[in-house]
């Protein structure tokens, strides 16, 4: 009922303005009944709103001429023409367009072979030239002056804005200089405004009036000067011209307000500031100290207790077959974790993964003290910087990843990610 209260107040605005309705198509994922009941629907509300519907227009549509028998595309759909007064509109309606070819399917917006597009998605995307034809259908016959100007105003765009993206591509080719685009488009069609956005970006980027991508650069050349000098890339006023007249003098004076007046608009660099092309010594160096702590030998061999299987009585929630030299994981209904191995060889498991990244229960914490910002605050769970996280499939302790960070990156600031880390007690 927007729309059409939209579209009410649209034709309301001017006798020349005139509106173009797709009614719904058939396609396998509507019956019918659903078919005409959506069509009454429209019309209804339409005739409620005092329309006249009865001008209707064809479209005509043919598929692919590689077409499968799963194309089961239609070839013609309904349009309803509106307008405050069809007798006295400047715009000659057709009663037919077409036949107009259909986009192939896997050429599709967002088409993968894996998962096709549906019946729907099928009826609801028919590409640009059809939406091109039907455009100009409406512009032919049609006497523009330099002044006129034509507005396609969609009130509900379909999912890829197809008559936009007709638009937008004429006016990148040069035609429809008088046409412009102007559509209600929602959050989830975002994607395909930035797809027209990048088509214009890089029309004009390819064009005669777009300057270089790569901008020559002439070597920059030091100035000529005759009375101060030109070192390390800055001016410096001579010594020389400094003492050239007697301390005291009119024109001493003189020569020493033109030195501060340099050396105001250049200042003399720091003696702090490191000079060009030396080699900037290591951020930081150094270990981390474990002298009174007790790490996890991550080296030792884990000798679990060992059940038969045919001994193994507890029920079974969940199985995870091993692949590829993996233990095949068994979770029992009151969630114990074993290792199994159904095979008759003996097999031995290198240190590794067990299960992925960041398995354990998480559970968001307010952290007492924090004032205001306490509901968006996340609890700190390492008890140690010796407690183990991993780093690239890598098992190390927290301190020896930020000494790390520290000496290859110059990065001591590090941000971790809250997670508990489930190891077995030997």
């Amino acid at each position: 009922m927007n729309a059409v209260s939209t579209l009410t107040t649209v034709l309301g605005m001017a006798g020349r303005n005139i509106a173009h309705i797709q009614l719904p198509v058939p396609q396998t994922n509507t019956t019918g009944g659903a078919l005409v009941k959506h069509r009454r629907s429209i019309e209804d509300s339409l005739l409620s709103a005092g329309f006249d519907v009865t001008t209707t227009l064809a479209l005509l549509f043919e598929k692919p001429v590689d077409a499968t028998g799963a194309d089961r595309r239609g070839g013609c759909q309904t349009c309803l023409v509106l307008c405050s007064d069809i007798r006295s509109t400047p715009w000659t309606v057709p009663s037919a367009i077409g036949p107009m070819k259909l986009i192939k399917v896997n050429e599709m917006i967002g088409y993968d072979p894996d998962s096709r597009p549906g019946a729907t998605a099928r009826a609801e995307q028919k590409g640009l030239n059809p939406h091109i034809e039907i455009i100009d259908a409406y512009i032919q016959g049609l006497t523009l002056q330099d002044q006129d100007h034509i507005v396609l105003f969609d009130i509900l765009p379909n999912r890829y804005v197809e008559f936009g993206r007709a638009v937008c591509a004429q006016k990148i080719a040069g035609k429809w200089s008088a046409v412009s685009y102007m559509g209600l488009i929602k959050d989830g069609q975002k994607d395909v405004m930035q797809m027209m956005e990048e088509q214009v970006y890089n029309s004009w980027d390819a064009g005669p009036h777009a300057p270089s991508k790569m901008r020559v650069r002439d070597e920059t050349q030091a100035p000529k000067l005759t009375a101060i000098l030109w070192q390390n890339d800055r001016p410096v006023f001579p010594d020389s011209l400094v003492n050239k007249f007697p301390v005291g003098t009119e024109q001493h004076t003189e020569v020493l307000k033109m030195k501060n007046a340099l050396e105001a608009l250049w200042p003399s660099p720091s003696s702090n500031t490191p000079a060009r092309n030396v080699n900037v010594p290591p951020r930081a160096v150094g270990e981390p100290d474990f002298a009174d702590t007790t790490l996890l030998d991550l080296t030792r061999e884990v000798d679990l207790a060992k059940i038969k299987s045919e001994d193994f009585a507890e029920e079974k929630l969940a199985v995870c077959q091993g692949k590829s030299n993996k233990p095949t994981i068994v979770i029992t209904k009151d969630f114990r974790i074993y290792l199994a191995n159904f095979t008759t060889e003996e097999v031995v498991h290198e240190q590794g993964e067990l299960f992925a990244f960041n398995t354990g229960a998480f559970e968001v914490k307010i952290i007492k003290g924090s004032g205001h910002d306490e509901l968006h605050c996340l609890p700190w769970r390492l008890g140690s910087d010796t407690t183990l996280i991993s780093y690239e499939k890598t098992l190390m302790p927290l301190c020896s990843f930020i000494c790390k960070m520290t000496r290859e990156r110059g990065i001591a600031d590090v941000t971790l990610f809250d997670h508990v880390l489930i190891c077995p007690s030997l």
